[in-house]
């Protein structure tokens, strides 16, 4: 949606108030509605989040629980894939929170950063992999930055003979749901989208009811699911 579409929602009295989503850390969206004192509520966050309100998941700490439990497991190659496709200007939050949480937890345990990315198309994670394993042949885990699409690196690996989790492990930040019907189901940190979208919600709802409401921001700690996708590094 353009900003000149979204004003124009506004100032038609089509809506009292919206949710955005895809921030970017200096998003043109948040300043246009700021400057015109519109009503508004964030999933995800800015850079400078001053007097805004919303509701974000913490991924830097995602990446940081992520390493540190494949390195538990004894994976010392462990690449990033990363969001590709919505990257404007380096600057789409989620992407660029990823890399600062991943690159911290390789400086922690001593290992080598291996960042990609790739747009969230089955194909494209798929090749994307593929030369991941060309570049790096002795990778033995991904964490995954994409949904539905990290089918198209569990393909990819099994198409070089490597069983799951036997020869290599998969971890993702994504919902539940998805993570599950995912073969082998996914071992990650939960994306808790419809909990993110309902408390949004009732903050934007406070906020026009409530004359002396006050901005609202509010970091979810990440939490580990294991499934089936992660096991010991292999030898």
């Amino acid at each position: 949606m353009s900003e000149t579409t979204l004003l124009n929602l506004y100032r038609s009295n089509q809506i009292d108030g919206v949710i955005l989503m895809e921030i970017h850390l200096d998003d043109p969206r948040v300043n246009l509605l700021k400057e015109n004192g519109f009503p508004f509520v964030l999933i995800g966050r800015c850079e400078d989040n001053t007097g805004l309100s919303f509701i974000d998941l913490d991924l830097e700490e995602s990446m940081m629980l992520s390493i540190g439990y494949l390195h538990k497991l004894g994976h010392r190659q462990i690449s990033l894939l990363n969001l590709g496709g919505l990257v404007r200007g380096n600057s789409y939050g989620p992407a660029v929170r990823s890399v600062v949480g991943y690159e911290r937890a390789c400086a922690l345990y001593k290992l080598t950063p291996m960042i990609y990315e790739a747009p969230s198309r089955i194909d494209d994670t798929y090749a994307v992999t593929q030369r991941m394993l060309d570049e790096h042949p002795g990778m033995t885990a991904v964490v995954s930055m994409h949904t539905n699409s990290s089918v198209g690196v569990v393909r990819a690996v099994q198409d070089r003979g490597l069983s799951i989790p036997q020869d290599f492990s998969l971890m993702s930040v994504v919902a539940d749901r998805i993570a599950q019907l995912i073969s082998p189901p996914l071992t990650a940190v939960s994306l808790p989208a419809y909990l993110m979208g309902q408390r949004a919600a009732q903050m934007l709802i406070r906020m026009l009811h409530d004359i002396d409401y006050e901005p609202e921001q509010e970091l979810l700690k990440p939490h580990l699911v294991i499934r089936d996708s992660t096991g010991q590094a292999r030898q």
